[in-house]
């Protein structure tokens, strides 16, 4: 065996062992500034049948991230691992499986690391424990390709070590060179997750990839809303305005409008205001808050705009801070309408009770407005909105009525539902049961005439009277049964003369 061994130790300037067994048998050392050993170990099955395995063992230590485990994955690894750490390489996670210190394991594996590991699996090396391992079944006698894996196993053990305290300087290296935007997406959340333990300062890197308009719109979208516990005051309100200029996605200006505080030039309101007419969802309702935010009154005819949008609410409820009392009245088809939400009528009437209560001061008049049946608000006709002479109660108190008027119709309205659908199966009965007595009164009913009745199913025949027996322009025939004066109508298509 140490034959066979000795070329491995002398190319690689190891030290080796020799004993009469194989399993004493070894070549160790360091190289590269790792402790190498190559060895045999002897494994045993049930049957107490050995197998030799060679060994190839690279200790990394704790230079390596904290609990890395780095191996093919497979439903085997996953089910004795456990679940598995994402890079954000789709193909490089999809092939292995990685745990470990989020943070430590994400700063080393940038794009060189990564291609290194995926060559250092197929050969058959893994990482678990602080060590790079090569297990065969076997005695490997090819001496070429053991120095080839030991050799291997080094580079890979280099690219794994990890220098602490430059952790933060490493994950910004990959958030900001890494080529995979999900890379570079999920180290800035571990980055930001270890700032938030460490207190480390990363308010550089965030005003960086915020402003950088070649990075991914979702990573420059977390490192904006992250800047608000990172930067100063003035510095975020630069970057959000920045931001806005040119977003370049709607996840961005989402981001950067849900930052937007304190006192704006006229020209950053007017674009704030221009977000009101997104097309995104997310945009719209995001400007909404950040014109509620910034109390803008100007926003109003945008508000307006949107009442028929999806966030129809938003732009209400803003608007019941925002308007003025001439925003009322097209307030009020909202509060009412059997084809809109409870939600939305409730949000509408709160707007109109809020613009009242901060406008209708007192002389200035309030604006009286009953609920109507369905729970509406209404303007009384010949009342304007500003009338002197219009006396009505306070409107905390107004509101106060309005709710209970609100719920007293809603409680007629239940009850006139369910009287409704009881008088209408009511109905439905009364009207099967007269069908079926008809049927059977023109079935009891015998004559002589030459009239019969046809159907699909079993053959029945019903006579009359041929003196009592019409036929109507419309191909009906009216007939009189001899037994009584009832008049009864039958349809053409399963009457049929005979005889």
């Amino acid at each position: 065996m140490w034959d066979n061994w000795k070329p491995v130790a002398v190319a690689l300037n190891l030290d080796a062992k020799v004993g009469k067994e194989a399993k004493d048998c070894s070549v160790h050392g360091e190289y590269g500034g790792f402790k190498v050993r190559l060895c045999l170990w002897e494994s045993k099955d049930i049957d107490e049948e050995s197998t030799w395995h060679t060994n190839i063992k690279v200790t990394g230590g704790e230079r390596f991230p904290t609990g890395l485990i780095c191996a093919h994955d497979g439903p085997l690894t996953r089910f004795w691992e456990g679940d598995d750490l994402e890079t954000g390489d789709l193909a490089f996670d999809k092939k292995v499986r990685l745990a470990g210190q989020e943070e430590e394991v994400l700063a080393v594996l940038d794009a060189e690391c990564r291609q290194l590991i995926g060559t250092a699996l197929k050969k058959g090396l893994y990482v678990k424990k602080g060590v790079v391992w090569w297990v065969r079944a076997g005695i490997e006698r090819d001496v070429n390709r053991l120095v080839e894996l030991i050799g291997l196993a080094v580079e890979l053990a280099e690219h794994l070590c990890l220098e602490r305290s430059a952790l933060v300087q490493s994950l910004q290296r990959v958030i900001e060179e890494d080529p995979i935007a999900g890379v570079r997406l999920s180290s800035l959340h571990a980055l930001l997750s270890f700032a938030e333990r460490s207190q480390a300062d990363v308010s550089g890197l965030l005003r960086r990839v915020a402003l950088d308009g070649q990075a991914a719109i979702p990573l420059r979208a977390v490192a904006v809303e992250a800047a608000q516990h990172h930067l100063s005051s003035d510095d975020l309100e630069q970057v959000v305005q920045e931001v806005l200029q040119d977003p370049g996605g709607p996840e961005l200006a989402a981001a950067a409008l849900r930052l937007t505080r304190g006192r704006l030039s006229d020209d950053d309101l007017i674009r704030v205001r221009s977000f009101l007419r997104a097309q995104d969802r997310e945009v719209v309702g995001a400007a909404v808050a950040a014109v509620l935010r910034l109390d803008d009154g100007g926003a109003e005819p945008f508000l307006l705009e949107l009442f028929g949008s999806p966030v129809a609410e938003e732009a209400i409820e803003a608007l019941g801070h925002l308007g003025d009392l001439a925003a009322v009245e097209p307030l009020l088809p909202y509060t009412k309408g059997a084809l809109r939400s409870r939600r939305l009528k409730e949000v509408a009437r709160e707007a109109v009770a809020r613009i009242q209560e901060r406008h209708g001061k007192e002389g200035s008049g309030h604006l009286s407005m009953p609920l109507g049946p369905d729970g509406g608000l209404s303007v009384p006709q010949g009342v304007a909105l500003l009338s002197e002479s219009e006396k009505t109660r306070p409107p905390a108190l107004a509101r106060r009525g309005q709710i209970q008027q609100q719920r007293h119709w809603q409680g007629v309205g239940v009850w006139l539902r369910t009287a409704g659908r009881v008088y209408l199966f009511y109905m439905a009965v009364v009207a099967m049961a007269a069908a079926y007595f008809a049927v059977f009164l023109v079935s009891t009913t015998r004559g002589d005439a030459g009239l019969a009745a046809t159907d699909a199913g079993p053959e029945f025949s019903f006579t009359f009277e041929p003196t009592l027996v019409e036929w109507s322009p419309d191909g009906r025939f009216l007939a009189t049964g001899a037994a009584n004066d009832e008049l009864a109508i039958f349809s053409p298509v399963s009457w049929e003369k005979v005889g």
